[in-house]
């Protein structure tokens, strides 16, 4: 998942990957773990990931929230990259390269991935028990908004964030 080459072209100019791509990739990923799961499990889990990552888009307050989302899920991989100091380095590269690369794109810049984003994500209103549960998202498979958010500070200097509170 992290091998030079992939990240290489993951930070190469291209265009949004189309919902089947991304589902291969998903696939892919998930396949290169020991985890082994039938069609269906597979289908669930890519819509449970799909509609976490809306919930999260959806509520951002401006489109530069889309580098903490990201931010934060790279967190989460480097806590579980932890007992593996080789995974551990290549993570953080990745956390820099993300930093290095975003953390001055102009706001306009922004506003266009959040529409891309936007755009891919749109229709998409599979219900998930759990965001349903937990208040997430309403029957009509719409994302709930989110009533207490957390201010974020983020410090790219340092690399320092309060907790981001849209993730499980």
């Amino acid at each position: 998942m992290l091998n030079d080459q992939f990240i290489k072209e993951l930070f190469e100019p291209q265009h949004m990957y189309s919902r089947s791509a991304m589902q291969s990739v998903f696939e892919k990923l998930v396949h290169s773990s020991i985890m082994r799961l039938n069609s269906n499990s597979m289908s669930k889990l890519y819509d449970l990931m799909l509609m976490v990552f809306k919930y999260q888009v959806v509520n951002c307050e401006n489109p530069e929230e889309i580098l903490l989302v990201t931010l934060n899920h790279m967190d989460a991989i480097k806590n579980c990259a932890k007992p593996y100091p080789e995974l551990k380095e290549r993570v953080e590269n990745v956390y820099s390269l993300l930093i290095s690369n975003y953390k001055d794109m102009p706001h306009e810049d922004y506003q266009c991935l959040y529409k891309c984003i936007e755009v891919f994500l749109k229709d998409l209103n599979i219900r998930v028990s759990v965001l349903m549960r937990l208040g997430l998202q309403l029957p009509s498979g719409e994302i709930a908004p989110c009533r207490n958010k957390q201010i974020m500070n983020v410090d790219f200097i340092n690399s320092t964030r309060t907790a981001f509170p849209l993730h499980f």
